[in-house]
């Protein structure tokens, strides 16, 4: 939405025409440079605030919710869900077809997984640095925690339970 207002706002400021004709940028850029640098700004002004505004919201979630005292979280994958629900609830059920909804799910299973991929992967580096673990003990806990995925797969997604 803020993408979309600063867009509208710029066409009907007239920004890209100001940007284009002022006398300073005709001075900086010259004539040529000066309309090119208008019609960029048009051409891209609602992807940079989009993107800035989406990362303010993606940090400040978390905060809000901890000074409301709410557990908000936002994560790429929920927003990639919550996009592709939104599309397809405005071209409507009958449009959709298996390979757009088989292709988007896959999409969002690729983000979830390089999403935790370079989290895990970014947090193994700082611990084994933190530790200054050689590489053949690092192969090692790589071999020990591969069978153990191997052979108890749930333990990495539910908590274990203790016998008490």
């Amino acid at each position: 939405m803020m993408a979309g207002w600063v867009e509208n706002a710029s066409v009907y400021l007239r920004i890209p025409d100001i940007l284009s004709t002022h006398p300073l940028s005709l001075m900086i850029f010259g004539k040529k440079r000066a309309m090119n640098f208008g019609e960029a700004y048009l051409e891209n002004i609602s992807g940079v605030v989009g993107s800035v505004a989406l990362g303010v919201l993606l940090a400040a979630t978390p905060m809000f919710g901890k000074f409301f005292g709410l557990p908000l979280l936002a994560h790429h994958v929920t927003l990639s869900t919550g996009a592709a629900t939104y599309s397809f609830s405005g071209i409507g059920l009958d449009s959709l077809t298996w390979d757009v909804v088989l292709s988007t799910f896959v999409g969002i299973i690729l983000i979830a997984s390089l999403n935790f991929g370079v989290s895990f992967y970014l947090a193994l580096m700082v611990a084994v640095r933190a530790r200054d673990l050689p590489r053949k003990r690092l192969r090692q806990i790589f071999n020990r925690a591969g069978r153990r995925l191997l052979r108890h797969p749930s333990e990495f997604f539910y908590p274990i339970r203790k016998n008490s």
